[in-house]
């Protein structure tokens, strides 16, 4: 008898440690990444039959219809939906993260390795966290600011490579850094209206992002090589765009932004991992060198004690 409630007793113990907002978002900024990095090598593949900006709408698509089903079968929860004041942030975040970062990342992972640009996409977790530091003064450690010197620094060695580099200072390379810096602007404004319904709001920044982006590819003259490829990177997109994104944005409410964008840096890693081991694509010196740097800086990051602001 006594051993069932000692096991009953650890286990309440254990539910109501996984309930405190800092371990649950802890493991929603862990997830999040997993998810989105996986994603990257996914939309390599799928860039051999649409091009960028039908891709990235049809993957925002999918997320936003699969989470309206998801917003409409749960019960309403009209004290966090979005207010009046906050669709000027929804927009920004929308217009920056949804439309501009999507788009130019598609556009640099066509031009170059998927392994190469998920490193390189490290950098989005630098400028978010730098943003909130620089313009919203979130609170920014030494420890944290040196382990993102080491993963900037990774960044520009695969930028700036020798001859085994897969990525230099190109139009791809320009794409990538280009859609970090959106990123880093979408998360920081989306950070006050974080505690907002994650769901709706996914939702949306899918349908809109994603139509927009579906009939501008269109106007522009893009399509689908093949029928097939517009449900599969709908369902697709319902996973690395939509879940992921529902992850980081609870994950941010909860630890905050410069920590939520410091886990993600977890993202291009599992991607890179991800194009080596199933893509089968070679990896270069330059690459593994960065990729070393960048896990190393990542470690510094992941080891910071939070301080409350």
């Amino acid at each position: 008898m006594s051993d069932g409630i000692d096991t009953h007793t650890k286990n309440s113990k254990m539910v109501a440690k996984l309930s405190r907002p800092e371990t649950s978002g802890l493991l929603f900024a862990l997830v999040a990444p997993t998810i989105y990095g996986a994603g990257i090598p996914l939309s390599k593949v799928f860039l051999d039959y649409a091009g960028p900006w039908l891709l990235t709408g049809l993957l925002q698509f999918g997320a936003g219809l699969g989470m309206s089903v998801l917003y409409f079968a749960r019960p309403r929860r009209t004290d966090i939906a979005l207010q009046g004041k906050d669709w000027p942030r929804f927009a920004i975040s929308l217009v920056m993260g949804g439309v501009f970062a999507s788009v130019l990342m598609m556009v640099g992972l066509r031009g170059t390795t998927a392994a190469t640009a998920s490193l390189l996409l490290n950098l989005e977790g630098v400028s978010t966290a730098t943003i909130a530091w620089m313009l919203f003064r979130e609170r920014f450690s030494r420890r944290l600011a040196i382990g993102l010197f080491v993963i900037t620094a990774g960044g520009a060695l695969l930028c700036l490579g020798g001859d085994g580099a897969q990525v230099r200072i190109s139009w791809a390379a320009l794409a990538l850094v280009g859609a970090c810096l959106s990123w880093g602007i979408a998360a920081n404004v989306a950070q006050h209206i974080s505690g907002r319904d994650p769901v709706q709001m996914v939702a949306l920044r899918g349908l809109i992002a994603g139509g927009g982006n579906i009939l501008l590819a269109l106007l522009v003259g893009e399509r689908c090589a093949h029928w097939q490829v517009i449900p599969l990177a709908a369902m697709a997109g319902l996973i690395t765009d939509g879940v992921a994104v529902l992850c980081y944005i609870i994950a941010q409410s909860r630890i905050g932004t410069s920590r939520t964008a410091t886990f993600f840096a977890l993202a291009p890693l599992v991607g890179a991992s991800v194009a080596l081991l199933v893509l089968k694509e070679t990896p270069t010196t330059t690459l593994l060198v960065a990729g070393g740097f960048m896990l190393f800086g990542l470690g510094i990051c992941l080891g910071e004690k939070h301080v409350s602001a």
